[in-house]
């Protein structure tokens, strides 16, 4: 049942994977171009759209903030201007009262200078062409005036805005080191000339106000008339603190949001800003995004006529590479692919037909080496296999005589230095035929010629049994050799089982001075009529580091130590070991730390009997 359900899943996920290929390459370019043209257009477009409103913002704080700082640099060249004048009259009242002064001094708005001494008398002045009399300031101003030139004596400062002869005046103030100060009264009307040139938008403007924020100039004129205190805008209240920036705020009497670039003149303190209501660029916006979003639909209608022309062109040369790839993979490689033949054709198709067709072409000669190669390999790795049986075989013969010869001659009387060379050839004998064995073993296994051979068979009589054979060698280095299997009949190949335990106990008797070998065996039951037989051979030896545990398996690797130097081996038993693990359908695992020892453990499914 459970096969069955298998099998219906994968074919659901076939026919899945069906009715995906079937859809038109066409199609699939057409909407591929869709997506990387149109839907990045849109995108743009929404992102535009959001972030134009910002944008418009920016660009209107660069430009406002230049218009400020402009006007600023304007009005510090005009207060320069002043000063100069200032100084130069106060040098010599009575010699600055012709003509050409009364023109210099109505080219910068001056309409009189006046000189007072420390009482606060006026004793000369000199008036421009509207005569107005510096007599007309009263006492309060003019200790007002007096104060704040104290602060910076034989220096020209200026006043805030102040009514002055029923209109809003100016004052600049220098005050002399005898005590005698000079004012200059000045009209606004530069700075109103220059507040009324800055126009854009429709209510966009520019503003002056004073150090104390007082409208100096301004559209409204009746503010301007009245020197109106708009000191609690947060924009007035951060220039004549010396700011410069941009800020946005409530205008009441516009009753609307403005947005303002914003500075001072440092000489005088005086703050300049240009404000604009936020409606307007709102308007922009709009009008921006309708633009906007015709060019993207004109856009979007070119771009689909364009990609699905474009995805016609390029899919049917496409499809007759596909139809082609398609025989290919089934194993026809005479096919071609067809010349695509239309009016426009691009280049680029074009040479995929002709580079595919050349690939199928070099394919039939791979394939034809390939073969070759193949087939003179197998033969050479047969040829291997065989040369190395028969000579294996053909040797073990005579060895087995010449063993008994020397079986014989042990036995015979013999002188104790006649004795020890024979020993001494037996066991180089058992060496020759256990090298003998191996090669064997592994020339059958790398040919495949070995098989699993299942019969019963008793896991402690297969146990004790390979103990039993290296009992004597463990006793002669000085080890421990321990044991522990169950007593159970299974169902396996003990011959190949046995030959695993051999190497896995003789590797770990030679690579061992001191301590005990432990062979411990357990079954692991997992269905009720299959299990794994688990055998595992832990000693006390030299260990191996954690980065040759892979190649440790691998053929003829051995490990560098005095220890192995002193006993050789061929390098095959781990990696026969594993190869015959591998071909009973189990796995053989490794732990092992350097000079702690190591446990090789096997895993192999068996039958219970």
């Amino acid at each position: 049942m459970a096969a069955t359900v298998h099998t219906q899943n994968k074919s659901v996920v076939y026919k899945a994977k069906q009715a995906v290929l079937v859809v038109r390459i066409q199609w699939v370019i057409f909407l591929g171009m869709i997506f990387a043209s149109i839907v990045p257009i849109i995108a743009l477009y929404m992102l535009t759209e959001r972030n134009l409103l910002q944008q418009e913002i920016a660009s209107v704080d660069e430009n406002h903030l230049i218009i400020a700082r402009n006007l600023e640099a304007a009005i510090d060249r005009y207060t320069n201007d002043v000063a100069s004048v200032l100084v130069l009259v106060s040098s010599d009242l009575n010699g600055f009262k012709d003509q050409e002064t009364k023109d210099i001094l109505d080219d910068f708005d001056i309409q009189t200078v006046a000189l007072f001494n420390s009482e606060g008398s006026l004793e000369n002045e000199v008036s421009g062409s509207g005569n107005i009399s510096a007599k007309k300031i009263s006492s309060q101003l003019l200790y007002d005036l007096r104060e704040i030139s104290e602060k910076s004596p034989n220096e020209v400062v200026f006043s805030g805005v102040r009514q002055f002869n029923g209109t809003p005046h100016l004052f600049a103030v220098l005050l002399l080191d005898n005590d005698t100060t000079i004012i200059a009264i000045l009209a606004p009307t530069y700075l109103i000339k220059m507040q009324r040139s800055i126009k854009f938008g429709k209510l966009g403007h520019s503003m002056m106000v004073d150090q104390f924020g007082k409208i100096i100039a301004h559209p409204n004129v009746s503010w301007q008339e009245t020197s109106k205190d708009v000191s609690k805008l947060s924009v007035v209240q951060k220039m004549i603190s010396g700011e410069t920036g941009v800020a946005t705020f409530y205008s009441p009497a516009m009753n609307a949001d403005m947005i303002s670039g914003f500075t001072f003149v440092a000489r005088t303190g005086w703050g300049i800003m240009v404000p604009q209501p936020m409606g307007e660029l709102v308007a922009r916006v709009k009008d921006n995004q309708s633009a906007a979003f015709w060019v993207v639909l004109i856009e979007i209608i070119v771009l689909t006529v364009l990609s699905w022309f474009l995805s016609r062109q390029i899919a049917a040369p496409i499809q007759n590479v596909v139809a082609a790839a398609k025989k290919v993979s089934a194993g026809d490689l005479s096919v071609r692919v067809a010349k695509y033949r239309q009016p426009f054709v691009i280049e680029e198709v074009l040479k995929l037909g002709e580079s595919f067709n050349q690939v199928i072409i070099d394919l039939q000669k791979d394939r034809l080496k390939l073969t070759e190669a193949l087939r003179l390999a197998q033969e050479g790795v047969r040829t291997k296999s065989r040369f190395l049986a028969i000579a294996s075989h053909e040797i073990r013969t005579p060895m087995h005589g010449v063993m008994g010869i020397l079986n014989l001659l042990d036995e015979d009387f013999l002188k104790e230095r006649q004795h020890q060379l024979v020993s001494t050839a037996q066991v180089a004998g058992n060496d020759l035929v256990k090298l003998l064995d191996d090669v064997l073993r592994f020339s059958k296994l790398e040919a495949k010629d070995e098989v699993v051979q299942e019969k019963p068979f008793n896991v402690m009589e297969l146990v004790n049994g390979v103990s039993e054979l290296f009992h004597p060698l463990a006793i002669e280095k000085g080890l421990t050799l321990k044991a522990v299997a169950p007593d159970r009949n299974l169902i396996g190949d003990s011959e190949l089982l046995g030959h695993v335990l051999f190497n896995l106990v003789g590797n770990a008797i030679k690579f061992t001075d001191r301590g005990q070998i432990g062979i411990s065996t357990e079954i692991d039951f997992t269905l009720p009529s299959s299990a794994s037989l688990i055998i595992s051979v832990k000693d006390s030896g030299i260990g191996i580091c954690k980065g040759k545990f892979e190649t440790i398996f691998e053929e003829f690797f051995q490990v560098e130590t005095e220890l192995n130097r002193r006993l050789e081996g061929t390098g095959l038993g781990l990696a026969i070991s594993k190869r015959i693990v591998e071909l009973m359908k189990g796995r053989i695992t490794l732990e092992s730390e350097i000079g702690k020892g190591s446990c090789f453990t096997v895993s192999v499914p068996i039958l219970i009997k």
